[in-house]
């Protein structure tokens, strides 16, 4: 039998990409995490993509009280790129700087 979903005392933001499915927060008995869906920044390889830089919007609500809204940006790897690569490297990094005015947007 499947489990109920959880509950939590504050509501979702708008962002939450859990706010549908309470049981997939952290939570715990004191707190719950508030997470958006991560953008990523990722320079193109010949092995794959590597990631340089992701960016969130967070907010921990403690018990009833609401959290600050927040968001974390953080730079991961670099690589060495060719003109190709780079070409491709500017169009996702402007890509990636328009959804971060809209994660922007979300802090009001």
């Amino acid at each position: 039998m499947p489990t109920p979903p959880v509950s939590h005392p504050t509501a979702c933001p708008s962002w939450c990409k859990d706010r549908h499915h309470p049981s997939l927060h952290n939570s715990s008995a004191r707190d719950t995490a508030h997470r958006s869906p991560a953008l990523l920044l990722a320079a193109p390889g010949v092995d794959g993509p590597d990631v340089i830089v992701r960016a969130e919007l967070f907010r921990l609500d403690e018990r009833d009280d609401t959290g600050e809204e927040v968001a974390y940006v953080e730079g991961e790897g670099q690589r060495e790129m060719s003109g190709p690569e780079l070409d491709v490297f500017i169009a996702q990094a402007q890509a990636f700087v328009d959804s971060l005015r809209v994660l922007r947007g979300h802090l009001g």
